[in-house]
């Protein structure tokens, strides 16, 4: 893949910033044609734009809804990148869970946030929270039977 970029150098307040314009990404495909990205398919897009923001992101990855218009190899190759890395995921698609690396019980206690919407007051609030000791254990004893997916336990057990 060859990145294209053309544009020029723009001094802004104190900060350097470099603007481009008309980028384009050539796609070599296995036949040796090259098409641009504007030929791809909307799953294909969202692939290309997050493999790329994991390149410059060596450090941290953020990502949100990541699955959506991904074929399962996809979502299995993003996975790979969040797991390189420290990695903030935002879902309500469970499927991308069934992705993860829990291999401990330590894991399953660290590896999901909960957000619940709870009223307080006559009043809606966001409530986060930690996956606590006792349903990391459930989880990781219906994980560990290999029966079920990660998002079935974490539906099954109340945890999503």
């Amino acid at each position: 893949m060859i990145l294209s970029l053309q544009g020029k150098e723009q001094q802004r307040d104190d900060s350097e910033a470099y603007l481009f314009g008309n980028c384009k990404f050539l796609i070599t495909l296995k036949n040796g044609n090259i098409i641009t990205h504007d030929k791809l398919s909307f799953g294909q897009r969202r692939l290309l734009a997050f493999l790329y923001y994991a390149a410059c992101n060596p450090d941290v990855l953020i990502a949100d809804e990541l699955t959506n218009g991904l074929h399962h190899e996809w979502i299995a190759a993003c996975a790979d990148e969040l797991m390189k890395r420290q990695s903030f995921v935002a879902t309500q698609n469970p499927l991308l869970l069934d992705y993860l690396p829990i291999e401990t019980v330590q894991d399953a206690e660290t590896a999901f946030i909960q957000c619940r919407l709870v009223e307080k007051d006559g009043k809606e609030w966001m409530h986060w929270r930690n996956t606590s000791p006792e349903e990391a254990s459930r989880f990781w004893e219906s994980y560990e039977s290999g029966v079920q997916y990660i998002s079935e336990i974490l539906r099954t057990e109340g945890l999503w």
